[in-house]
């Protein structure tokens, strides 16, 4: 992220201003115990952010409707219907969606 941009968000003006602070920020930061305790903080929780963000778009690749499906199936969850009564409703979406076909049915 540029300067500017970082000016933007924190509606400070320019980049250059936040160059000017970045520059007095060490000082800062070997004198002022608080801020330094402020700025660890800040710095843990946006690398818990970034771990989090990096572990849902991990879990997204993997993750599919199907895979969400066979999970507890695959560590002995019993089943939440019984294949037959699968069976007949889907026999019986078909036969709904041939009987009407005015509605556009999801393919």
């Amino acid at each position: 992220m540029s300067q500017r941009t970082v000016a933007d968000l924190l509606n400070i003006g320019s980049g250059s201003a936040v160059c000017k602070q970045l520059a007095a920020l060490p000082e800062r930061l070997s004198k002022d115990r608080r801020l330094r305790r402020q700025v660890e903080q800040a710095e843990k929780r946006l690398e818990e952010i970034k771990n989090e963000r990096g572990q849902r778009a991990a879990n997204a690749r993997r993750e599919t409707p199907i895979s969400r499906a066979e999970a507890p199936i695959r560590h002995g969850a019993p089943l939440p219907i019984q294949n037959h009564d699968a069976f007949e409703t889907v026999r019986i979406m078909q036969t709904v969606k041939r009987q009407n076909p005015q509605f556009a049915w999801a393919q």
